[in-house]
């Protein structure tokens, strides 16, 4: 069994294979939504911020096989890079249609399943670009690209009694995730103390 740190490795260094790029917020401010605690609530809203022919991107780690087949039967056949968010261990990845049927699947799912059966991280994109991402969906804040009208973000808000500001955007610097991956690799020529490392890291993957 590997151990956390080689789980750590290998998942920086298929972040840095793969060139670290994809679909990520890149307005210079997104929307910031905090306050969202129903998923059935949310998925039911999503038609206020994502227009038809959008695609959801479903990440997780212990996503279940029959959750894992429902994604597959509704996979977009054209799916964009979009830049991944979990790091260790890598993640399964979906790229999935977003029509009337997927909502009433997630929500039905929602019903009979822990959330992390489903997924750890949500985004959407339509075309080629980003319309949200929701880092550790449900804990984490709700991140909606600077494209969105503040008149959209209001009526998602106000359906889901949640809160909004604008915050600005910080891209993931992959030097910073080279320079992690360095330390990983020779922890005999960088000292670095545990709860730095996190931190540091989880800015440098994140953007944030």
């Amino acid at each position: 069994m590997k151990s956390e740190r080689e789980e750590l490795i290998e998942g920086l260094q298929d972040i840095i294979e793969g060139g670290g790029g994809g679909l990520d917020l890149d307005t210079p401010a997104h929307w910031a939504i905090d306050g969202i605690q129903e998923p059935i609530a949310f998925f039911r809203a999503l038609s206020i911020l994502l227009p038809p022919g959008g695609v959801l991107y479903m990440e997780g780690t212990s996503i279940a096989p029959c959750v894992a087949g429902f994604y597959e039967r509704h996979a977009f056949a054209e799916p964009v890079p979009v830049v991944r968010d979990g790091i260790s261990p890598i993640p399964e990845v979906f790229h999935v249609s977003f029509t009337p049927e997927v909502i009433d699947g997630l929500c039905d799912m929602v019903r009979e399943r822990p959330l992390e059966q489903l997924f750890n991280h949500i985004k959407a994109y339509h075309n080629t670009s980003l319309v949200f991402t929701y880092h550790d969906a449900f804990v984490d804040e709700l991140r909606v690209s600077g494209r969105v009208a503040e008149d959209t973000i209001r009526d998602f808000c106000a359906v889901l009694g949640a809160t909004y500001c604008q915050e600005a955007t910080k891209q993931r610097d992959m030097e910073q995730v080279r320079r992690f991956l360095w330390a990983l690799e020779n922890p005999d020529k960088a000292r670095i103390k545990p709860e730095p490392l996190w931190r540091r890291l989880w800015n440098a993957i994140t953007g944030r």
